[in-house]
Protein backbone atom coordinates (compact mmCIF):
# COMPACT_ATOMS: atom_id res chain seq x y z
CA UNK A 1 0.00 0.00 0.00
CA UNK A 2 1.31 3.42 -1.12
CA UNK A 3 1.74 5.70 2.42
CA UNK A 4 4.20 8.07 1.40
CA UNK A 5 2.98 11.07 -0.34
CA UNK A 6 4.26 14.56 -1.61
CA UNK A 7 2.05 17.81 -1.97
CA UNK A 8 1.99 20.21 -5.09
CA UNK A 9 0.21 23.10 -5.63
CA UNK A 10 -2.58 23.14 -8.10
CA UNK A 11 -5.26 25.10 -9.77
CA UNK A 12 -8.41 23.51 -7.59
CA UNK A 13 -6.05 22.96 -4.63
CA UNK A 14 -3.51 20.88 -2.85
CA UNK A 15 -2.61 17.65 -4.53
CA UNK A 16 -1.14 14.28 -2.64
CA UNK A 17 1.29 12.70 -4.88
CA UNK A 18 2.22 8.93 -3.78
CA UNK A 19 6.05 9.10 -3.95
CA UNK A 20 6.34 5.35 -3.44
CA UNK A 21 8.34 3.99 -6.06
CA UNK A 22 8.34 7.28 -8.23
CA UNK A 23 10.30 10.40 -8.35
CA UNK A 24 9.10 14.09 -8.84
CA UNK A 25 12.58 15.26 -8.59
CA UNK A 26 13.42 13.51 -11.88
CA UNK A 27 12.55 15.87 -14.67
CA UNK A 28 9.15 15.15 -16.91
CA UNK A 29 10.33 14.42 -20.32
CA UNK A 30 7.62 12.23 -21.85
CA UNK A 31 3.82 12.42 -21.64
CA UNK A 32 1.06 9.95 -23.07
CA UNK A 33 -2.47 11.94 -23.29
CA UNK A 34 -5.23 9.83 -23.64
CA UNK A 35 -8.71 11.72 -24.56
CA UNK A 36 -11.18 11.71 -26.99
CA UNK A 37 -11.72 15.34 -27.08
CA UNK A 38 -7.57 16.85 -28.02
CA UNK A 39 -9.69 20.42 -29.28
CA UNK A 40 -10.63 21.12 -25.43
CA UNK A 41 -6.79 20.64 -24.07
CA UNK A 42 -5.12 22.16 -27.32
CA UNK A 43 -3.38 25.09 -24.88
CA UNK A 44 -2.82 22.60 -22.48
CA UNK A 45 -0.75 20.35 -24.70
CA UNK A 46 1.03 23.54 -26.69
CA UNK A 47 1.93 24.85 -22.55
CA UNK A 48 3.45 21.01 -22.42
CA UNK A 49 5.97 21.19 -25.47
CA UNK A 50 6.51 24.74 -25.10
CA UNK A 51 8.19 23.44 -21.72
CA UNK A 52 9.93 20.90 -24.37
CA UNK A 53 8.56 17.77 -23.34
CA UNK A 54 7.47 15.27 -25.92
CA UNK A 55 4.09 15.05 -25.81
CA UNK A 56 2.16 12.01 -27.84
CA UNK A 57 -1.75 11.75 -28.13
CA UNK A 58 -3.69 8.59 -28.59
CA UNK A 59 -7.50 8.91 -28.81
CA UNK A 60 -8.95 5.34 -26.72
CA UNK A 61 -7.48 3.45 -24.08
CA UNK A 62 -6.48 0.14 -25.68
CA UNK A 63 -4.10 2.86 -28.02
CA UNK A 64 -2.78 4.14 -24.91
CA UNK A 65 -1.62 1.08 -23.03
CA UNK A 66 -0.08 0.18 -26.53
CA UNK A 67 1.45 3.22 -26.93
CA UNK A 68 2.51 2.79 -23.05
CA UNK A 69 3.90 -0.72 -23.83
CA UNK A 70 5.93 0.35 -26.91
CA UNK A 71 7.34 3.04 -24.83
CA UNK A 72 8.52 0.86 -21.88
CA UNK A 73 9.75 -1.66 -24.70
CA UNK A 74 12.02 0.47 -26.48
CA UNK A 75 13.34 1.97 -23.53
CA UNK A 76 11.97 5.39 -23.17
CA UNK A 77 8.97 4.89 -20.77
CA UNK A 78 6.69 7.93 -20.49
CA UNK A 79 6.97 9.89 -16.84
CA UNK A 80 3.37 10.85 -16.89
CA UNK A 81 0.20 9.26 -18.87
CA UNK A 82 -3.13 11.40 -18.43
CA UNK A 83 -5.84 9.55 -18.97
CA UNK A 84 -9.78 10.58 -19.42
CA UNK A 85 -11.87 8.49 -17.31
CA UNK A 86 -14.21 8.33 -20.39
CA UNK A 87 -12.38 7.07 -22.84
CA UNK A 88 -13.97 4.87 -25.73
CA UNK A 89 -12.39 1.32 -26.47
CA UNK A 90 -11.16 0.72 -22.73
CA UNK A 91 -12.51 3.04 -19.78
CA UNK A 92 -10.45 5.04 -18.12
CA UNK A 93 -9.76 3.03 -15.26
CA UNK A 94 -9.49 -0.72 -17.04
CA UNK A 95 -6.45 1.94 -18.48
CA UNK A 96 -4.46 2.60 -15.71
CA UNK A 97 -5.11 -0.36 -14.02
CA UNK A 98 -3.37 -1.68 -17.20
CA UNK A 99 -0.60 0.91 -16.92
CA UNK A 100 -0.15 0.36 -13.62
CA UNK A 101 0.16 -3.68 -13.29
CA UNK A 102 2.50 -3.04 -16.44
CA UNK A 103 4.93 -0.51 -15.05
CA UNK A 104 3.98 1.91 -17.54
CA UNK A 105 4.86 5.30 -15.87
CA UNK A 106 6.01 7.19 -13.12
CA UNK A 107 2.38 9.05 -12.56
CA UNK A 108 -0.58 8.26 -13.76
CA UNK A 109 -3.43 10.84 -14.00
CA UNK A 110 -6.66 10.24 -14.53
CA UNK A 111 -9.34 13.43 -15.31
CA UNK A 112 -12.78 14.09 -15.99
CA UNK A 113 -15.07 17.10 -16.42
CA UNK A 114 -17.01 16.35 -12.93
CA UNK A 115 -16.11 17.30 -9.84
CA UNK A 116 -12.66 15.90 -8.14
CA UNK A 117 -14.30 13.89 -5.24
CA UNK A 118 -16.66 11.87 -7.60
CA UNK A 119 -14.10 9.54 -9.75
CA UNK A 120 -11.27 10.13 -7.35
CA UNK A 121 -11.96 6.83 -5.22
CA UNK A 122 -12.05 4.85 -8.17
CA UNK A 123 -8.94 6.68 -9.88
CA UNK A 124 -7.11 5.62 -6.97
CA UNK A 125 -8.22 1.84 -6.86
CA UNK A 126 -7.39 1.94 -10.26
CA UNK A 127 -3.82 3.04 -9.68
CA UNK A 128 -3.97 6.44 -10.67
CA UNK A 129 -1.58 8.64 -8.31
CA UNK A 130 -3.87 11.77 -8.92
CA UNK A 131 -7.36 12.76 -10.32
CA UNK A 132 -7.69 15.91 -11.36
CA UNK A 133 -10.97 18.20 -13.15
CA UNK A 134 -10.31 18.34 -16.98
CA UNK A 135 -11.06 22.69 -16.68
CA UNK A 136 -7.91 22.29 -14.03
CA UNK A 137 -5.43 20.58 -15.99
CA UNK A 138 -3.37 23.18 -17.47
CA UNK A 139 -2.87 24.84 -14.29
CA UNK A 140 -2.08 21.48 -12.05
CA UNK A 141 0.01 19.82 -15.51
CA UNK A 142 1.96 22.95 -15.19
CA UNK A 143 2.47 22.42 -11.59
CA UNK A 144 3.81 19.34 -11.60
CA UNK A 145 5.94 19.74 -14.29
CA UNK A 146 7.70 22.52 -11.87
CA UNK A 147 7.86 20.22 -9.13
CA UNK A 148 9.71 17.66 -11.04
CA UNK A 149 12.24 20.40 -12.37
CA UNK A 150 13.17 21.49 -8.65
Amino acid sequence: MKNDSEQIEGEKGVYHITTSGLSLRQPIQRILFATDSFSDFKDCLELVRSRGIEVRQVRDGRSCVDEALRGKESGKPFDVIVVSVDLPVLDGFSTAMLLRDNDCARVIISMDSTEHYIQEEESVQAGCDLHWHAESLPGDLASLIGASAR
